[in-house]
C-alpha cells in the first residue's frame, strides 16, 4: 500500500523503519516542527524527522492539518494513514483522504489506557497485563474499531523503557501484518466496549514526586512507570534525589515514619519505610545533576544514617 506515516517520537521511530523495510511503500512522513530540546533550548528536528531523513522519505512538518496540508496530502493519492505517537490533532476531512482508512497502534488494551500515556499508566496501576491495539482513528480519542489486539504479561520488574521496547518489538510484525489483511479486505474490525474506557494523561512535575505515606507496592509502580526517565522524586536533606530502581521490602516495619532510612544492607540496598507498615529497597539512585548511581556508590558521597528520612 501507498502510505502516509504520521509520528513525532521516539516510540514512531522503530514502526517506520520496520514499514520502511516492509513490501509497503511510505512515501511521505508528516512530523511536528523542529522545536526547542534539552537543557540548552536548542532548536533540533525530533527523532522521526531525522529517521526520515536517514531512509530519504519526503518530510511535511505541520503542528496541525489545515487547508494547505490537506491538498496537498490530497494530491499523493495514498491508500491509508499510519499514525504512532503523532500528538497532531486530525480533523474528519483528513481522515476521509484515505481510501483504507487511518490505522493507529496505541501500546495499550483498548479501550484501558486511552490517551498520551498508556505505558506509564499501565505500571502504575499493576497491571499484570498489558497489549498493543491496531485501531481505526476516528474523532473521539482512541475510541474507534479495533482491527487487532495482542497481548503482552508484565514482568515486575518492568520499568516504562523495558516495557516500551517490548511492546515496540511486538507491535511492529502486528502493524505489518493488518496492513497486509486490510489491503486485502480479510480484517472486519471490532467496536470498542465503551463501558470499560479508562484515560490517562500527561504527566505533570508535582505527579512525581514519591508519596512515603503510600503503600511501598504503589511507590514501586510508581518509580517504575516513570523510569529511567523523567524518574520520580524525593528529597533528601533538601536535596533533590531521583529514584531509579528499587524492589519491595519483605518484612512488616510498625511505629516507622514513612520515608525513614530503617537499614541499609550492603548486598541489598537502602531500607526506607512506606505507609502501611510496608517498606522499600532503593537500589539505583540519581542525585540532581548527576549521573544514576547505585546505592553503595550514593553512600560514598552522602553520610546517610538510619533514622533519617526522605521526604
Amino acid at each position: 500500500m501507498k502510505l502516509l506515516f504520521l509520528g513525532s517520537s521516539e516510540f514512531s521511530v522503530p514502526f517506520l523503519e520496520s514499514l520502511y523495510c516492509s513490501y509497503h511503500d511510505v512515501v511521505m512522513v508528516v512530523t511536528s516542527t523542529d522545536a526547542p530540546q534539552g537543557r540548552g533550548k536548542k532548536v533540533l528536528p525530533n527523532p522521526v524527522k531525522k529517521k526520515a531523513a536517514e531512509l530519504g522519505i519526503r518530510v511535511l512538518e505541520a503542528n496541525s492539518i489545515g487547508k494547505r496540508e490537506l491538498a496537498f496530502i490530497k494530491g499523493e493519492e495514498f491508500q491509508a494513514a499510519v499514525i504512532v505517537s503523532c500528538g497532531i490533532i486530525l480533523p474528519q476531512s483528513f481522515l476521509d483522504i484515505f481510501p483504507h482508512k487511518c490505522i493507529n497502534v496505541h501500546p495499550s488494551l483498548l479501550p484501558l489506557h486511552r490517551g498520551p500515556a498508556p505505558i506509564t499508566e499501565a505500571i502504575k496501576k499493576g497491571d499484570d497485563v498489558t497489549g498493543v491495539s491496531i485501531m481505526e482513528v476516528t474523532l473521539k480519542l482512541d475510541s474507534g474499531p479495533i482491527f487487532t489486539q495482542v497481548k503482552l504479561r508484565i514482568n515486575p520488574l518492568d520499568n516504562r523503557q523495558s516495557l516500551k521496547k517490548k511492546l515496540i518489538k511486538l507491535g511492529c510484525p502486528l502493524l505489518e501484518a493488518t496492513l497486509s489483511m486490510i489491503e486485502q479486505e480479510n480484517l472486519t474490525p471490532f467496536e470498542q466496549d465503551e463501558s470499560k474506557a479508562t484515560y490517562t494523561k500527561r504527566f505533570e512535575t508535582q505527579d512525581l514526586k514519591i508519596d512515603w505515606a503510600k503503600k511501598s507496592s504503589h511507590v514501586l509502580n510508581m518509580i517504575r512507570a516513570y523510569s529511567p526517565s523523567p524518574g520520580c522524586f524525593t528529597f533528601l536533606k533538601g536535596k533533590r534525589i531521583k529514584l531509579i530502581e528499587a524492589a519491595l521490602a519483605d518484612s512488616k516495619y510498625k511505629d516507622q515514619t514513612p520515608g525513614s532510612v530503617v537499614s541499609i544492607d550492603d548486598k541489598r540496598g537502602i531500607l526506607v519505610s512506606c505507609g502501611q507498615d510496608t517498606g522499600l529497597i532503593i537500589k539505583v539512585l540519581k542525585p540532581e545533576n548527576k549521573r544514576a548511581m547505585n546505592f553503595k556508590d550514593f553512600l560514598n558521597g552522602y553520610d546517610l544514617m538510619p533514622g533519617e528520612r526522605f521526604e
